[in-house]
């Protein structure tokens, strides 16, 4: 995936942005995951436990941070692809700018859970016509991501 992810400074917290889908991830560095949580809350708990990390640099702490997504409607990406493609990678991509090391758990809200993870299911009835059409792709073409795929059949007909 060749998407940009921007941090910056947003009201007195971090803010990752994906202007081209239209992500917005708000970012909180918090002491433990909230037992209340609102009910459409769409948040991501990550976790980095203290230690030495693989790049060599030493955590002395655990470090807890909360990824609220802002708006996940207005997403503009392939609805099956959202979690495991364009929030995992902001949150990878966060964590690696910032910690220079991986997240070594991550929990989600029940609204994240429902909105993002649940909708990955493989049943035809579930999917867009175009995920149904990439995953009844030809042999030939298992070497072209989603957005590849897409491009090359959808693009011609939609001309």
């Amino acid at each position: 995936m060749n998407d940009i992810y921007e941090i910056a400074e947003h009201d007195g917290y971090e803010m990752i942005t994906c202007p081209k889908r239209k992500l917005q991830i708000q970012v909180i560095h918090i002491e433990r995951v909230p037992e209340d949580l609102p009910e459409d809350a769409h948040i991501a708990f990550a976790t980095v436990l203290p230690g030495v990390k693989p790049l060599g640099n030493k955590l002395n702490m655990e470090i807890l941070t909360a990824f609220c997504i802002i708006e996940p409607e207005l997403i503009d990406f392939e609805p099956y692809f959202v979690h495991p493609v364009l929030i995992m990678n902001a949150i990878h991509d966060y964590f690696g700018r910032i910690f220079k090391c991986a997240f070594d758990k991550i929990e989600y809200s029940p609204a994240y859970q429902r909105s993002f993870i649940d909708t990955m299911s493989l049943e035809p009835e579930k999917m867009s016509f175009e995920l149904r059409g990439y995953m009844s792709r030809h042999i030939s073409e298992e070497q072209l991501d989603f957005f590849q795929w897409k491009e090359k059949h959808l693009q011609p007909l939609l001309n």
